[in-house]
């Protein structure tokens, strides 16, 4: 009889703890068996110079232990270290992982002959791995264009540009592309820009080898239609033109014309004839700014990074935006390209 209570016993434990009772349960302990480490950085090398403009990033694997799941990479390249959220940084998510390494290309084209950071990170979505080292690359030294964007060495003997107008090409580390006569251009058309900027550096130019009593130029801009000839180009309401006078030792002028031509108010920025003592063996970076309602320009001395002395000056107000855009390094519709100027590193870029 107390054989059969014993059991009994037992079985009814049993089905209470079976229907929900109040038998002690011990705790399952949580899995630190999961981990994923950051991947390591494999290609490009840091420092490397790759070819074109965009580059494809690889990582070795993330390494993983216990039941991971799926992984994925998120890749970001940028132009500052701490990889600023915007324009400066370019990101790809959610990039499959590989069988042993794991890549993604650029999607964009990026500035040639430009320094970037990149690095990357690993996810399974409850796990997110810290972000690789950075590691640095260079893109290469090539023309490159993009709606308004452009990009022109002119270093390497090529050049971008819609139409070459004579000139020629020196090599080297003072080297671009140089106008050999007052007709001589490059000429690059782009979409209507209200507001951009352009820069190039410019050295070598000399009055003695020009021709007298001649205001010659550098830089160009307008109505592509009107550069077919002397009084298109006069004429045009959206000329624009920058030059080193004759009359006036060193000096420069500068016309803006904003879309009329029938007063100086329309006519020019801040138009000043600065004497500047130029001199053949400087480089010179001219930026060119307009959008907005701002017109500025700006000469100085280059040191190869950045300007060490600002020479010229001028800033208008008004808008900008030219019917069929041409930018001209020289003048050539109205012969008066700067003769022995040297060009190299023309940019372009939406403000």
């Amino acid at each position: 009889m107390n054989k059969r209570l014993s059991i009994l016993g037992v079985v009814i434990a049993a089905i209470a703890v079976a229907c929900g009772g109040s038998q002690p349960t011990t705790p399952t302990p949580p899995d630190t068996s999961t981990t994923l480490t950051a991947p390591v950085p494999r290609s490009p090398a840091s420092g490397a110079e790759i070819s074109g403009v965009r580059p494809t990033l690889e990582v070795v694997n993330a390494v993983a232990t216990g039941a991971i799941g799926t992984v994925t990479y998120r890749f970001e390249i940028s132009e500052q270290a701490d990889f600023p959220a915007g324009s400066r940084t370019v990101v790809m998510d959610n990039v499959a992982q590989g069988n042993t390494n794991t890549s993604a290309q650029v999607p964009v084209d990026l500035q040639a002959n430009f320094p970037y950071f990149w690095h990357a990170r690993a996810s399974n979505g409850t796990i997110t791995t810290s972000y690789s080292g950075n590691q640095t690359l260079r893109t290469e030294n090539k023309g490159v264009r993009n709606g308004t964007s452009v990009y022109d060495p002119l270093t390497n003997g090529q050049t971008v540009a819609d139409q070459r107008f004579g000139g020629h090409f020196e090599q080297g580390a003072n080297g671009g592309w140089q106008a050999d006569s007052v007709n001589d251009s490059l000429d690059y058309n782009i979409p209507t820009c209200a507001s951009c900027r352009a820069e190039f550096d410019a050295t070598n130019f000399d009055r003695s080898t020009s021709p007298v009593d001649v205001d010659l130029k550098w830089f160009s801009m307008g109505d592509g239609s009107s550069f077919n000839d002397f009084g298109s180009f006069r004429d045009s309401p959206w000329k624009m033109h920058v030059e080193k006078k004759s009359s006036e030792a060193g000096a420069v002028k500068l016309i803006w014309r904003k879309g009329c031509n029938t007063s100086d108010d329309c006519d020019n920025a801040d138009n000043r004839h600065e004497a500047v003592a130029f001199s053949p063996s400087k480089v010179y970076h001219f930026t060119v700014e307009w959008g907005n309602g701002l017109l500025a320009i700006n000469i100085c001395e280059w040191t190869g990074t950045a300007c060490s002395a600002t020479v010229y000056s001028a800033t208008g107000s008004g808008n900008y935006a030219p019917p069929n855009h041409r930018l001209e390094l020289g003048t050539r519709p109205r012969s008066e390209t700067l003769v022995g100027a040297r060009f190299r590193n023309f940019k372009v870029a939406p403000r």
